[in-house]
C-alpha cells in the first residue's frame, strides 16, 4: 500500500473540512442539524465512518458518492458541489476507511 503525498493529504483535509461545514451549516429554515448517526444511516454507511470523513486530521477521504449523497441531503450549496469533486478527485489515492 503506497503513502498518500502530501497533496493528496491536502485535498482530504480540505475536503472533511469542507464537509463538515456542510454539516455544521445544515442547520437551517427551522430544520435542527442531524446527529453523525442519523446522517450515516441516511447515507447507508457507519456512523464512525462518516465521522472520520468529517474530520481533518483522520486520513479517511470520503468517496465521491459520498461526497455526493451529502451535499445533496444537507442541502449545501450548489456551487461547492464543483470543489468537493475536485478534492475527492485529488484525495482519490488516498484509500478511504485507513
Amino acid at each position: 500500500m503506497t503513502q498518500p503525498t502530501s497533496s493528496e493529504r491536502e485535498a482530504g483535509r480540505a475536503l472533511a473540512e469542507l464537509l463538515r461545514k456542510w454539516w455544521e451549516l445544515s442547520a437551517r429554515d427551522g430544520r435542527p442539524k442531524p446527529t453523525q448517526q442519523s446522517l450515516a444511516g441516511r447515507l447507508g454507511i457507519d456512523q464512525t465512518t462518516l465521522s472520520r470523513y468529517l474530520n481533518p486530521r483522520h486520513p479517511s477521504t470520503a468517496p465521491l458518492k459520498t461526497v455526493e449523497l451529502l451535499h445533496a441531503v444537507l442541502r449545501a450549496p450548489d456551487a461547492d458541489l464543483t470543489r468537493a469533486r475536485a478534492l475527492a478527485d485529488a484525495s482519490a489515492a488516498t484509500p478511504a476507511g485507513r
